[in-house]
């Protein structure tokens, strides 16, 4: 099934129609970002700091790995992924929680959390696209996602691709 037909028989959109709506929303987060009032102060961030990019050296020590997107700038964007599970995919709220606490500060109480939980859903939900063909069995669920971030469903939850492939 190529991207196209996937769209119009899974969304009910074509697949420039869906692509313009996506990048409206690219757009608009975009414009949204440059209100943003960061609360803390730029540091080095790692870009994607999520659980699946952390390894357990032999010594029992945690470290982050795939640091292609190692940059200077907010760390509340490191954040984003433990609350992103928290909230969209369903996490332990005690774990997010003893996160936040260790970290002194908790992303999900900021001003600027609504604009970057945006980001990370549009991320979440379109890297997927290219794939569909290759990944049919994927296509349920980034559907399902695709729909929750059009229509601004924040209490939807998410599951893991890697449950389907």
């Amino acid at each position: 099934m190529t991207q196209g037909q996937w769209s119009t028989s899974t969304l009910g959109l074509g697949r420039l129609e869906l692509f313009g709506r996506l990048d409206a929303r690219c757009d608009a987060i975009a414009s949204e970002l440059t209100q943003v009032s960061w609360a803390l102060p730029p540091a080095v961030v790692h870009g994607d700091a999520h659980t699946g990019n952390l390894l357990q050296t032999v010594d029992g020590r945690r470290v982050l790995c795939d640091l292609d997107a190692l940059a200077w700038g907010p760390p509340e964007a490191d954040l984003v992924p433990a609350a992103h599970g928290k909230v969209r995919f369903g996490r332990d709220p005690h774990d997010y929680a003893r996160f936040a606490n260790r970290y002194g500060f908790d992303v999900l109480d900021w001003s600027g959390w609504p604009v970057l939980r945006r980001l990370r859903d549009l991320q979440l939900a379109a890297y997927l696209l290219p794939a569909i063909p290759e990944l049919p069995t994927c296509g349920h669920e980034l559907a399902h996602r695709v729909r929750t971030v059009l229509s601004d469903d924040n209490d939807a939850i998410w599951h893991r691709y890697a449950q389907f492939a």
